[in-house]
């Protein structure tokens, strides 16, 4: 009662000017603002509370005057239409001043914007069902939505992993310059995996935003790729050029293990060439010791006896020259008579084959008749006529 007292002075200021009688008659113009509200059914309020039916009947007047003044303190509905708690829910206010809460609807509520879909049941279901139902439908069109660019998301992806074992590949090779490119290949891929992952859990979550969200998870597995994609093609080619370049050093290094070789062999052909002309010219040197005319071969079928440096050079291919001297003198002859002329004592020279083109004469002789007696595979043999002292 005393909650009643204290909203009235309120609702008096509101213009509701009938006195808090409410025990014993009620405020008239709640009571006749109840009585008139579509919402207030005397039958159901009278039916839903037995203990008002057997007071009351079904007596409009006295039902409202009871809602007014207790039932609805007590949470009781005035009809199938207004839930009385839920709308003490929306303007806790309104209890607090303990005026009912369809009366105050009727006199202020409606008019300060409170809506039926704040203490109606069957709006409130049909509010619910509407946005379960909406809520359903967005649901299923986000999923469409994230199923469509999965499959988007993951072919972008596998294009990534390819990527990435290209650029994998190429730095097995080694190359420095391949092995930055390869590792953001990698990454790039990894980045599109979580793309792909992300759609996936948002389907299994049935997440409308997070499957609204598919299509830029798409773009961003799509850019993965192509980053995937630019790296790889670093990687290949720095590879390329990376083995273009080991490729070249190897056959540099054949090339001059060649070189090395065949001035080796060279030098060892040489070698025996200088031998076989020193044999050769020791065998000529024996053949004039015994009074014979030595003939020395210097290439194949090109025997040479007598004749000058140039008739050698026209007749025979002249191998390289082998840095070969030899120089021997025959035994002198029996002492002639005192009145003989002095003898001439014949010395065998042998020029190597530059020197004797050069200047062919004996070195270290600066006397006597130089014949040219044969050519061997790497010397010129001279005989040299000089008198004895």
């Amino acid at each position: 009662m005393l909650t009643r007292l204290d909203g009235w002075w309120e609702r008096a200021e509101r213009g509701i000017m009938s006195p808090p009688f409410g025990a014993f008659g009620g405020n008239a113009t709640e009571v006749n603002a109840i009585k008139a509200s579509q919402y207030f059914d005397p039958h159901y309020y009278a039916d839903t509370y037995p203990d008002l039916r057997a007071a009351f009947g079904y007596d409009a007047t006295a039902l409202a005057t009871h809602y007014d003044n207790n039932g609805s303190m007590e949470g009781r509905n005035p009809g199938p239409h207004f839930n009385t708690n839920l709308y003490y829910q929306t303007r806790p206010d309104v209890k607090a001043q303990g005026m009912a809460a369809l009366a105050h609807y009727e006199l202020f509520g409606k008019n300060e914007g409170v809506t039926p879909a704040s203490f109606d049941p069957t709006v409130i279901a049909s509010q619910t069902l509407a946005a379960q139902q909406a809520q359903g439908l967005a649901i299923a069109a986000a999923k469409v939505t994230a199923t469509q660019a999965l499959p988007q998301a993951q072919a972008f992806l596998k294009s990534a992993q390819a990527d990435s074992g290209r650029a994998g590949v190429a730095a097995q090779t080694g190359a420095p310059a391949a092995q930055g490119p390869a590792t953001q290949a990698g990454q790039a891929a990894n980045s599109a995996g979580s793309e792909v992952a992300a759609i996936q859990a948002a389907l299994n979550a049935n997440d409308v935003d997070a499957m609204n969200r598919a299509p830029a998870h798409v773009q961003a597995a799509q850019s993965d790729a192509q980053a995937a994609t630019s790296a790889a093609d670093q990687a290949v080619a720095a590879a390329q050029s990376y083995q273009t370049q080991q490729a070249a050093a190897a056959q540099a290094a054949q090339t001059q293990a060649a070189q090395a070789q065949a001035q080796q062999a060279q030098a060892q052909a040489q070698a025996l060439a200088a031998g076989a002309a020193t044999q050769e010219l020791q065998a000529a040197l024996a053949a004039i010791q015994a009074g014979h005319t030595p003939v020395i071969t210097i290439a194949e079928n090109c025997p040479i006896v007598g004749g000058t440096w140039d008739d050698v050079a026209h007749s025979c291919q002249l191998a390289p020259p082998a840095q070969v001297a030899l120089e021997a003198t025959a035994p002198a002859p029996a002492p002639a008579p005192a009145t003989a002329a002095p003898s001439a004592v014949p010395v065998v020279t042998a020029i190597p084959l530059e020197a004797a083109a050069a200047a062919p004469t004996a070195p270290g002789l600066s006397t006597g008749t130089l014949t040219l007696i044969g050519i061997g595979a790497a010397a010129v043999l001279y005989l040299m006529s000089r008198r004895a002292a």
